[in-house]
């Protein structure tokens, strides 16, 4: 347990688990592996004892003298009692869905149920790294209805070692009578899980030989996987830690019955399950216990029964790989039909629920309660009727619609063979239509912020059994309105709504009551304040629902960022490379801001690290994303170049914190003494580093002493930052980038932008907006942010400064650094209007220095962001003293 508690803490203290490492060398031999399966159909001990729990069903058919009845037709619609497998050859035989991962060449088993596609033995994008592994789950839809596969992935670990199967063979095709496909391999380095749990766990390494027999039956929903492994090392093996690793979200939420979505830590569970509006799945294991070990937002890792292996000896298990109609029913059907000890005496709970008109075509989640437990949950039909099996006893019903308040709590007892019938009732939501008008009256993309007042409902379900992006605290909706106009669902109470668009407009406010079943008008209009012409405002750090710790869909994110100004939202996920062009353009946005290939490089030993613009490759592993594992930090930024031939921006992504997730920490920087503790490890070969995560905190930042440290160095590294943003209550864009570069230019080519970010012509801000420039001493000409200016006759530089914001904003102060260290404070002591100062400083360097400043604010920036008091800061201007054309560095002087 104690090392249990251990790897939790370990994994919780990170940012964001990795992604799966580069392929290990095979050190199989083909016709030993050939042998084992060969043991597998005979039964055979191949000279050790066979532990397994089922061995008869592990038996292989056998061999007989057939006529080829020809190739199956994976497209071919099954009636009851019929199942096939075969190999994919035409991609219009996939499964399909926001998680499929299938190719032409996997193998698909299904039957008049439920599809599976299992890829074939090639490299596998995601966490699992090889394939050979069920990747695309779905029950069988109407005729003409898309796939909607949500499973993610699921796979065995044994001791930190994986499958890597070498050859499949499809036993047989289900014509007569049951699909069987058999992968044969061998354990082999995990690279994701060396790379961080090795020095903490060291649980000692194995070699087996492994079989995986896939069987599927006709109307049987559960896919058997029955797996082989031969010890065929000459000690004993010590399985300390077969784990299941899951890799899921996007639609399908973990689930455990009695705990609903919250983790469970350290507790037996039924099954492993996944819950979404499309589809459930569950992982079941027939002969192991399991036991839930931890999980980060959509990772989790679920332990199974220990056990040790003589040399030469045979074990096997069997799992289930169960994919249901929505909700917990089918699972829990599932697990009562094939484990017996399960069995209690059932009734069966069902009505329909009262939903008003405006409930029509949203999602709707009856969930039964004991007490604070959710036991079951299952979604309502469009009129409202719900079927739920129970086991006998009394339950607290509770009806769950998006964006409408609960129906209440309602007492029910479940009598055993007996049909209970419960009538809930959900009150009506208020319809808020939105209008959002430019000071010339003319539509403008704008977000309303709907901010509930005490004694009005909430509209979002108990954590436990929420299914949606989370919004924050007492919001009860954002109005994304791009165009001007969005149509909101509230439940009835009274509101505070707030129309916004950015850090550059005024804000416009009203107050709303609004009754069950009312539709209200707000109009709003919100002016412009700032003006901004010139400049491009960027986030570098953007998450969305391919990243495993995000499920926010591409469409909100998008929308986010055109309603608050943010020209150029960098998608940045984990594990896939990955861009929002394509939504942009199918939901026609594309011509209201810049989107680009990126991906948050993510390891998991050493640091995160942006990287864009990069090329997306729909074929490649992970969409074409850089493997981060097994490489040192110099040969990582190196396959970041290689990975994109034209130019990229690198930024070390926030560098303090946990060693294995911040490379500052890793290498140990000394950035006041130019020194790291682990120079092995350390390169320089990165353009900018995220100063700002998620916030604008800057008194005690340590990775601001670090950019200063490295400015003064001479390394001439970007200041930077990005939100970071997980979740929907987190709109992307603070902190921000305001970029020196024509939007026109961006558009034209995402390349344009590499050399803005390298040559620090940008500055940070959560808020304000600040034109920072010298006067060349010996030219007179302006220089801006990243440029080289020359003192004047008397040895002096000046300097212009310009802060703007709108009313709601803020600002106290603007303070000039020299080599940053504070030299001059001005205060602003009046709010009145939008340029805040206007002013000229100078100063009379006696050596060559850099300069810039902080504009310090306070106060509040909600609703338009949730991160504190407003600050902004700028990249330096560096000032020749000496008249050499050239420029030292303070730390080389």
């Amino acid at each position: 347990m104690r090392l249990r508690r251990s790897v939790r803490l370990l994994l919780a203290g990170s940012l964001m688990l990795t992604a799966c490492g580069d392929e290990p060398s095979s050190n199989a031999d083909a016709g030993k592996l050939d042998d084992v399966a060969d043991a597998v159909d005979a039964g055979s001990d191949e000279g050790g004892e066979d532990t397994s729990t089922d061995a008869a069903d592990t038996q292989g058919e056998p061999d007989a003298d057939v006529v080829d009845p020809g190739p199956v037709d994976l497209g071919e619609r099954l009636a009851d009692g019929q199942v096939r497998a075969g190999v994919v050859d035409d991609a219009n035989h996939l499964i399909g869905g926001i998680k499929a991962d299938g190719q032409v060449g996997d193998i698909k088993l299904y039957n008049a149920q439920a599809a599976f596609i299992i890829e074939s033995p090639r490299r596998a994008s995601g966490y699992r790294f090889f394939g050979g592994h069920p990747v695309d789950l779905d029950i069988i839809r109407p005729a003409g209805e898309a796939g909607e596969d949500r499973f993610g992935e699921t796979f065995l670990t044994w001791n930190m070692m994986i499958f890597q199967p070498e050859s499949f063979e499809v036993v047989s095709d289900g014509r007569d009578g049951e699909a069987h496909v058999r992968f044969v391999g061998h354990t082999a380095p995990y690279d994701f899980a060396e790379s961080f749990l090795r020095d903490l766990i060291d649980p000692p390494p194995v070699q087996f030989d492994i079989v995986y027999d896939y069987r599927l039956r006709p109307d049987d929903r559960a896919l058997r996987l029955t797996v082989t492994v031969t010890n065929t090392a000459e000690d004993e093996a010590s399985l300390d830690f077969p784990l299941l690793f899951s890799n899921h979200g996007d639609g399908a939420q973990q689930w455990t019955p009695f705990i609903g979505f919250s983790s469970p830590q350290a507790e037996w569970v039924p099954y492993f399950g996944l819950l979404g509006d499309a589809a459930s799945y569950a992982v079941m294991a027939k002969s192991d216990d399991l036991t839930h070990l931890f999980n980060y937002k959509a990772v989790a890792l679920t332990q199974q029964t220990t056990w040790t292996l003589a040399p030469g000896a045979k074990r096997t298990s069997e799992y289930l790989f169960l994919v249901g109609g929505p909700g917990s029913a089918d699972l829990d059907a599932e697990r009562r039909a094939r484990f017996p000890f399960a069995l209690q005496p059932q009734g069966t709970l069902q009505g329909v629920v009262d939903l008003p008109e405006t409930a029509a075509g949203l999602t709707k989640w009856l969930v039964a309660w004991q007490g604070p437990e959710p036991v079951a949950m299952v979604p309502v039909t469009e009129d409202g009727a719900f079927s739920l099996p129970l086991e006998i006893g009394e339950y607290q019903l509770e009806v769950f619609v998006h964006r409408h308040a609960s129906s209440g709590l309602v007492d029910v007892e479940v009598l055993e063979g007996q049909e209970t019938t419960a009538l809930p009732t959900v009150p009506a939501a208020g319809r808020v239509v939105v209008n959002v008008t430019d000071g010339d009256g003319a539509p403008l993309d704008g977000r309303v912020t709907l901010t509930r007042k005490a004694g009005t409902p909430t509209p979002w379900a108990p954590d436990a059994v929420r299914t949606d992006a989370m919004l924050a605290g007492n919001i009860s909706e954002m109005a994304y309105a791009v165009g001007g106009t969005q149509t909101v669902l509230v439940p009835a109470g009274s509101y505070s709504a707030v129309a916004s668009r950015g850090f550059s407009y005024e804000l416009d406010a009203q107050d709303l009551d609004i009754g069950p079943g009312e539709t209200k008008t707000l109009d709003f209009q919100v002016v412009r304040a700032v003006d901004t012409t010139g400049w491009v405002s960027a986030d570098f750090h953007v998450h969305a629902l391919r990243s495993p710790d995000s499920i926010v869909p591409y469409e909100v994110r998008l929308r986010q960022a055109i309603t608050d100004d943010l020209d150029l939202p960098i998608l940045t996920e984990h594990v896939m490379l990955s861009h929002m062009k394509h939504s942009a353009n199918e939901l026609g946005l594309a011509d209201k801001l810049v989107t680009l290939d990126a991906q948050e490089v993510t390891t998991f030993e050493y640091g995160h690290f942006n990287a864009f613009p990069l090329i997306w490759d729909p074929n490649g592993i992970n969409m074409g994303a850089v493997y981060e594992h097994g490489q040192t930090p110099s040969a990582l930024f190196a396959a970041i170049r290689a990975q994109n031939p034209a130019d990229e921006v690198i930024q070390v992504n926030h560098p303090r914190g946990v060693s294995i997730s911040s490379y500052f920490d890793y290498v140990g920087l000394d950035a006041k003494n130019d020194k790291v503790s682990n120079p092995a490890g350390w390169s320089t070969d990165w353009e900018a580093v995220e100063v700002f995560n998620g916030n604008c905190q800057h008194s005690g930042n340590k990775v601001l002493d670090d950019w200063i440290g490295l400015t003064n160095a001479g390394y001439g590294k970007t200041l930077s930052s990005g939100s970071d943003t997980h979740d929907e209550r987190t709109p992307p864009g603070t902190p921000r980038n305001w970029l020196k570069v024509d939007y026109a230019a961006l558009e034209a080519d995402e390349q344009n932008l590499v050399p803005v970010v390298r040559e620090r012509r940008m500055f940070v801000s959560c808020g304000p907006f600040v034109r920072f420039e010298a006067t060349d001493g010996a030219t007179g000409e302006s220089v801006g942010l990243g440029g080289l200016a020359k003192v004047d006759d008397d040895g002096a530089i000046t300097f212009s400064v310009n802060v703007q914001a709108p009313s709601w904003i803020t600002v106290d102060e603007v303070r000039l650094l020299r080599n940053g260290v504070e030299i001059d404070t001005v205060a602003i002591t009046s709010q009145d209007e939008v340029v805040r100062l206007d002013t000229v400083l100078t100063d009379s360097p006696t050596a060559d220095a850099w300069y810039a400043v902080q504009v310090i604010g306070s106060g509040s920036l909600e609703p338009v962001s949730r991160t504190g008091p407003p600050f902004a800061m700028t990249n330096p201007i560096e000032v020749d003293v000496d008249g050499d054309g050239a420029w030292t560095p303070p730390g080389k002087q």
